[in-house]
């Protein structure tokens, strides 16, 4: 009885992923925003030293991976499980792995990017939802929400399956990218703040499920979100 106890576990586990191969992924990304909630130093110190070098660097990426990990990864959970599904089962978790570091690798260079933005030319977050507000308006914008819902075929095994699953991550993160980097940026240039990072994640899950995504309406959300960010930091100084 006792080692059927023990094997119940193991076995439930494999069970969810075989029927969420991507499950493991979910947890990844709820641990990374379990890491975000931690009083740790982020980049917000360092826009105040006047300094920028590799400590900052540092501690904004120690912010910004796990932020994207948290809060993009998610909406990929419908690309991961069919980039299981069109891999061999042995190799699913692989097909996975290699389609996140390919979605992964041009976010953090992105996050690059935005510290460099925030060291060298300071923008309020508030700033950054405006300019997410026009570009909500703007044909690209249409044009890079729909090609995230884009699928690409696999090959079935050895280097090309692969190529084909970095690939697919790389022109996933590209899209995504190009539909909500003024979003993330806004994030990385109010480090640690919680309330931007939850208001954002639900604006872009309602975004990406949107059977007929309503531009104007998202637009006019973003102007309210940063007239919100504009009374938060008010009141910081008073």
């Amino acid at each position: 009885m006792s080692s059927l106890a023990l094997s119940l576990p193991p076995l439930a586990f494999r069970r969810v992923l075989w029927r969420f191969p991507e499950a493991w992924v979910w947890a990844v990304s709820i641990g990374c925003g379990i890491l975000l909630l931690l009083p740790v130093s982020t980049a917000a110190e360092g826009h105040h030293h006047g300094h920028p070098g590799p400590l900052e660097l540092s501690r904004f990426l120690w912010h910004w991976i796990p932020m994207v990990f948290a809060m993009m990864v998610p909406l990929q959970s419908g690309q991961l499980r069919l980039v299981a599904q069109r891999s061999l089962w042995r190799r699913r978790h692989l097909a996975m792995a290699l389609y996140l570091c390919g979605f992964v690798l041009p976010w953090a260079a992105c996050g690059l990017i935005v510290w460099a933005g925030t060291q060298y030319l300071p923008i309020p977050p508030a700033t950054w939802l405006v300019l997410a507000a026009a570009w909500q308006l703007t044909p690209y914008k249409r044009r890079a929400l729909g090609a995230c819902h884009r699928t690409r075929t696999l090959s079935p095994s050895g280097w090309p399956a692969n190529r084909d699953c970095l690939l697919a991550g790389l022109l996933a993160s590209r899209a995504c990218l190009a539909s909500c980097w003024l979003l993330m940026a806004a994030c990385g240039a109010f480090a640690h703040g919680l309330l931007l990072m939850i208001g954002l994640t639900i604006f872009m899950w309602v975004e990406r499920l949107a059977d007929r995504p309503r531009q104007v309406v998202y637009a006019t959300a973003l102007l309210g979100l940063a007239g919100v960010m504009v009374l938060l930091e008010s009141g910081k100084h008073h």
